[in-house]
């Protein structure tokens, strides 16, 4: 007998969690809304979902795109009290596999999908085709990322926490805008 297996994704930011299962097509499926402030954990709202889905007799291969910093085994949630090792959580939900990225760097691997009609340029610049793209946007904080062409049809995507970075006056303008941010003279 063979376990059928399941792709789960997770969009988790700060106010909510968006889960669903993907399907041949790498469409969304059985989309469901939590708001994370309903549980005590993220190991507690997958779980949730998996058990309304009767998915635990699933191998369930999970991607969770979530809104902080996911470089190590330890992810803390910026705007959340929540935190996990990966590793733990990937065991206590019986994970066949578990891959854990950034939000915007999620937004980035899909940017090469998108169809013209889907995009919108700002500014008055000419598009550069198989050029390195930009994305950045606000959320639970200033989310960033960015693709760049591989040179062999594909795109690498690099994450960046934006929000995560701090201000290093260089020059006399900039100090003035320090100084006029924090109120101090």
């Amino acid at each position: 007998m063979t376990t059928q297996e399941v792709n789960l994704v997770a969009d988790i930011g700060g106010t909510n969690i968006r889960i669903g299962i993907t399907n041949a097509k790498l469409q969304i499926e059985h989309l469901m809304v939590l708001e994370c402030r309903q549980y005590q954990s993220l190991c507690e709202a997958l779980r949730f979902y998996i058990e309304r889905f009767n998915l635990n007799s699933y191998r369930i291969n999970a991607c969770l795109a979530i809104a902080c910093p996911t470089d190590n085994d330890i992810v803390s949630m910026t705007n959340l009290p929540w935190s996990f090792s990966q590793q733990v959580l990937a065991a206590q939900l019986k994970l066949n596999q578990l891959i854990v990225i950034n939000d915007y760097t999620a937004i980035a691997h899909a940017v090469p999908a998108l169809s013209d009609s889907q995009k919108y340029q700002v500014g008055s610049g000419q598009v550069v085709e198989n050029s390195p793209i930009a994305i950045c946007g606000p959320g639970t904080g200033l989310g960033t990322a960015s693709i760049s062409p591989n040179g062999c049809g594909q795109w690498l995507t690099i994450n960046g926490e934006g929000g995560h970075v701090d201000y290093a006056p260089t020059d006399e303008v900039e100090l003035a805008i320090f100084h006029f941010l924090t109120n101090t003279n």
